[in-house]
């Protein structure tokens, strides 16, 4: 009898047990802890739809990254596609990592636009909670729940899965999202990762060495983008730069035959120490620019001498810089913008643009360029590879200083095109040294941008 009444009791307590599991998730008022249910911490917030938007954004970048949206990233490892969201009293953080990059962005929990009704943390993909919250209506409310599944749901889901063993997919819960004030009863069901599998980085806030309005690094980036080689194999001339320049800061971008540069003055930036040549990639670099467009960022440059972080108000972008070993490898453009030239001549633009959209149509890769003492023009030509034989033209040019030998070099077409619809103002200035490989070309009115050129064997 002793035996029953055991028996009945422990049944009990587990049916008890079970029961109170449901309570809890039904009004959902406390973190759940170890029951039937699994190990699982319950989980809500409601955040105002902008404000979980811009939080996405921000603490999703790195998830959303080419490296963190490939198929076989996800495949070794879920959580690199995913941004985990922390929930607390005092404040809601959105993280997400992979090798290149590292972000995170916190929200204060203000009991308004951000109420979090259960603290927690969940790992979610990325892309397909963006597309499930900016479907929403900028007036609604978003609530992120998780909902754990009971024990025996949870055996039956390990029994019907056809997934190996080793596949991190949560089973024990899923994310509902749902739009807590809207009449149509809008909800979305997520799949969900352990957040024990995601890589938490550590933020370096310190020593900043550099910070301005986010305008003083993006838009000398931006003007020196089109000379980098994004596609760049060797992983090298795919990185933006920026160089202490005694008083000036030099931010560059090259592919090794051509290169941009754009001086800063530092008084135009609250601070401005680097303390070694920054260079990072490009296509990492210029969305972080956009997304913190307006604001005031401080740069810190790692201890660890590869990585690069920003920060911003409650944002935070770690970035992956060149490796030390192709550090080297990279032109030192500091040593060349220093060097003094001997034949400088300033070429009229508008003559330049029609002479070389002619030449080019002979050969696009190469133009040779005669300069004579006295004269007004600066005679081009270009030999064909095809029916076209050749294509010649004058470029308008100031008188051309007496004294100065014949000189005769010959350059990249494309790259002098792309040179001059980057430089502004009516006159342009070429400038060489005729026993270096380097030719330099600059506006009269801007001398903050140089353009600098490989010159090329003769051969036309």
């Amino acid at each position: 009898m002793r035996h029953a009444k055991a028996f009945f009791l422990a049944d009990f307590q587990r049916s008890a047990s079970f029961f109170l599991a449901k309570v809890i998730y039904l009004y959902n008022d406390v973190t759940c802890t170890k029951h039937q249910i699994g190990d699982c911490r319950m989980f809500k917030v409601i955040i105002d739809q902008p404000v979980l938007s811009k939080a996405l954004v921000r603490g999703g970048y790195a998830a959303m990254t080419a490296e963190g949206q490939s198929e076989n990233t996800r495949v070794a490892d879920p959580t690199r596609g995913c941004i985990k969201i922390v929930a607390s009293k005092e404040q809601v953080s959105f993280e997400s990592t992979v090798s290149q990059a590292a972000t995170k962005f916190i929200v204060p929990v203000d009991g308004t636009s951000v109420v979090v009704e259960n603290e927690g943390e969940l790992c979610v993909p990325i892309r397909t909670l963006q597309t499930v919250v900016n479907k929403g209506k900028s007036k609604y409310k978003v609530a992120i729940e998780f909902i754990p599944l009971a024990e025996d749901e949870v055996d039956n889901t390990k029994k019907k899965s056809k997934k190996p063993p080793t596949v991190v997919v949560q089973n024990n819960g899923k994310i509902v999202v749902w739009f807590s004030n809207s009449e149509a009863n809008l909800k979305h069901n997520v799949k969900t990762f352990p957040t024990t599998d995601f890589e938490v980085v550590p933020f370096q806030e310190s020593p900043v060495t550099m910070k301005g309005k986010a305008e003083m690094f993006s838009a000398p980036i931006k003007t020196v983008a089109f000379a980098v080689e994004t596609g760049d194999a060797n992983e090298v001339y795919n990185h933006v730069g920026i160089d202490d320049g005694g008083d000036k800061l030099y931010f560059f971008g090259s592919n090794g035959r051509r290169c941009a540069v754009v001086s800063s003055k530092k008084s135009d930036f609250e601070l401005a120490t680097p303390k070694r040549k920054i260079l990072v990639d490009l296509n990492l670099l210029t969305p972080v620019m956009d997304m913190l467009a307006g604001e005031t960022i401080s740069m810190v440059e790692d201890t660890d001498d590869m990585h690069i972080t920003f920060l911003s108000g409650n944002t935070w972008v770690r970035l992956m810089g060149i490796d030390i070993k192709k550090r080297d490898k990279y032109p030192d453009f500091n040593k060349i913008m220093s060097k003094s030239v001997d034949v400088s001549v300033v070429i009229h633009k508008d003559s330049v643009v029609e002479v070389l959209d002619h030449v080019s149509a002979a050969n696009k890769e190469r133009s040779r360029y005669e300069i004579k003492e006295g004269a007004s023009h600066i005679a081009v030509s270009s030999k064909g590879v095809a029916d076209l034989e050749a294509s010649s033209g004058w470029i308008k040019c100031d008188p051309i200083a007496k004294g100065l030998a014949t000189e005769t070099i010959c350059l990249s077409t494309s790259y002098f095109i792309g040179a001059v619809n980057k430089l502004s103002g009516d006159k342009i200035r070429l400038a060489f040294t005729p026993d270096t490989r380097i030719a330099r070309l600059e506006s009269e009115t801007n001398p903050e941008f140089t353009y600098l050129m490989q010159k090329m064997q003769e051969g036309v």
